[in-house]
């Protein structure tokens, strides 16, 4: 898929499965029976309750770039969605860095973008 599918602790040598998907939904113009306000800069506000896949299948094409120091992963989901994600060497995370647009409206249709995560991980729904 091209998708990052799991992150281990390169300290404590945990593993956790991981799945990171871009999603998109339309974005509501504020003219409906339930609010009048329309989604812009800071307000999220769908058109809906679907969201669609930036991508056919969720795919992104990869290109692994390495160095002595740093290796980076680059993913293109679509021509106006790109990730890269960076592992340095020493360093007991990952950097995930990610480009959004351009974003398309020549379909009429405002967009509302988001990076969902999805994980086995056991945290009691408490986010950090």
């Amino acid at each position: 898929t091209g998708r990052v599918s799991s992150m281990k602790n390169s300290l404590s040598g945990v593993q956790v499965s991981l799945d990171q998907t871009f999603l998109w939904w339309n974005s509501s113009d504020g003219h409906n029976v339930n609010s009048s306000q329309a989604s812009g800069a800071y307000i999220f506000r769908p058109n809906g309750t679907s969201p669609f896949n930036v991508s056919e299948g969720n795919v992104a094409k990869v290109t692994v770039v390495k160095g002595e120091i740093v290796t980076e992963v680059r993913q293109e989901f679509n021509p106006w969605v790109y990730q890269v994600v960076r592992l340095v060497e020493g360093r007991p995370f990952a950097e995930f860095e990610f480009t959004i647009g351009p974003i398309p409206f020549q379909d009429g249709l405002g967009k509302e973008v988001v990076s969902r995560f999805s994980t086995d991980l056991d945290s009691s729904s408490t986010w950090y």
